[in-house]
């Protein structure tokens, strides 16, 4: 997928919930290391092993009792551990858009997003949320993403039905982390586009679906939904990715990074870190 690589993130914390956090990213394509620190302010995987057994003589009853599996004395992981230990990790941060075309309840607000249609075309009803799960599936042969959503989701709901989703990588800036903070309010019983020009985007609609255009988003992904996988509370989007499109900005502009979110702040890249090597 041109223009994007995968990134290898690690991270490193000072003890305590309200420790720095300093991070890292390595960039495949320019194989440097990247200081992940700075704020930005906002307002407002069954591997089976084998081996074939020998001949034993009968063995004769024992009166010791089993020994019990080291594994059962492991404590198992909770919840607020694990939340812990994840918000040490720096994820991106995007924006996923769709069009419900069958709403199991239709958004009360009459925006002009849900009101632009002629008699020759079925109502429609956008949806959007901020997520930090995208990452890349495959490149060969057509490049594939990869992203959860929590059950229940009115997003969910709407790629679904009409198989079609946009994805925006938005910029590492106030304008960036505006946007996303804007759409991760939940779109329950409202229009979630209604106001969102306040974020300096305007919003288009066509055939590919509802799109985000302004300073604060860098590129959007035009997917198509390949496959849904249920776990848990969760289901697995699998899309492939169908266009790339540009957001207008300057072609020198390659240094600049994608909005990431860490320790319940959003981003940047920081301080570029250079590999040892021996």
């Amino acid at each position: 997928m041109r223009g994007f690589k995968v990134l290898g993130v690690a991270a490193k914390a000072t003890p305590g919930r309200t420790g720095l956090v300093t991070s890292w990213a390595i960039d495949a394509n320019s194989s440097r290391i990247c200081c992940i620190g700075d704020r930005i302010p906002f307002q407002s995987n069954r591997t089976i092993a084998t081996a074939a057994r020998a001949q034993q003589p009968p063995s004769t009853p024992s009166n010791t009792p089993p020994t019990p599996s080291p594994t059962s004395h492991h404590a198992t992981a909770t919840a607020d551990q694990f939340r812990a230990l994840m918000r040490l990790l720096p994820h991106s941060v995007v924006v996923c858009t769709s069009l419900d075309p069958h709403p199991h309840t239709p958004t009360p607000s009459s925006s002009s997003l849900s009101s632009t249609t002629t008699t020759n075309q079925k109502p429609s009803y956008p949806r959007a949320m901020t997520m930090s799960s995208l990452t890349s599936l495959s490149i060969s042969p057509t490049p594939l993403v990869s992203f959860n959503i929590k059950k229940p989701s009115r997003t969910l709901d709407a790629l679904r039905s009409s198989g079609r989703f946009n994805v925006h990588v938005l910029r590492d800036d106030v304008r960036g982390s505006r946007i996303a903070e804007w759409f991760s309010r939940g779109d329950a019983g409202k229009d979630p586009f209604e106001g969102v020009e306040g974020c300096g985007c305007v919003v288009e609609r066509g055939d590919g679906g509802v799109e985000l255009r302004g300073e604060g988003v860098r590129r959007v992904l035009r997917c198509r939904v390949e496959e849904l996988l249920s776990v848990r509370d969760h289901v697995i989007v699998v899309g492939e990715v169908e266009e790339i499109r540009g957001d207008g900005g300057e072609e020198g502009d390659a240094e600049g990074l994608g909005l990431a979110y860490a320790d319940r702040r959003y981003r940047r890249a920081g301080e570029v870190i250079q590999k040892h090597v021996e």
